[in-house]
């Protein structure tokens, strides 16, 4: 990191703790570099200095936005398990935050999985705490759902769109 011209110094004698924030602090700023692999190694080094900073809320947030925008790399690569894989340590990190269930689900409408989708934005709902979080999630789910009832009465298949009804009702 020192001679990437990001972080200069000699953590040799420092403590755990001190060099844990440097870990941390070196961690934040490959991140907004836009080196998130380089940053998750940071991170995984300032826990192994100290433990404690993982339950730390900001941290958790810094590590899931690293894992927010390896998934985006892998999306934009074409590697949908591995953004998907990405994406669920997102989850891992910060599992009261809407972001990385948003982004799953995305993916999985993007594959043509309504049902994965689905499946992740209703988990969503039982998880995640910001109320502009839940209702982004909820809009996601209603358009999924109202697409179903649409493709049902085209079918003029009214079975299945009364189950469409009745799964939209909860969300409107």
């Amino acid at each position: 990191i020192a001679s990437s011209g990001l972080l200069a110094g000699d953590d040799s004698r420092k403590g755990p703790e001190d060099r844990a924030l440097a870990d941390r602090e070196k961690g934040f700023l490959l991140l907004q570099a836009g080196r998130w692999r380089e940053a998750l190694d940071m991170y995984e080094a300032c826990i192994l200095q100290s433990p404690s900073v993982r339950t730390e809320e900001a941290f958790q947030k810094e590590v899931a936005s690293a894992y927010r925008e390896l998934s985006r790399a892998a999306l934009v690569g074409g590697d949908m398990a591995e953004a998907l894989d990405e994406l669920e340590r997102a989850r891992q990190w910060a599992p009261t935050e809407a972001f990385p269930y948003l982004w799953q689900g995305h993916v999985y409408e993007h594959k043509g999985d309504a049902e994965g989708a689905l499946r992740i934005y209703q988990e969503s709902l039982r998880n995640v705490k910001g109320q502009e979080g839940r209702e982004a999630i909820r809009n996601r789910i209603v358009a999924i759902l109202t697409q179903r009832l649409q493709a049902a009465l085209q079918r003029e298949n009214l079975s299945d769109a009364l189950e469409s009804m009745k799964a939209l009702e909860p969300h409107l």
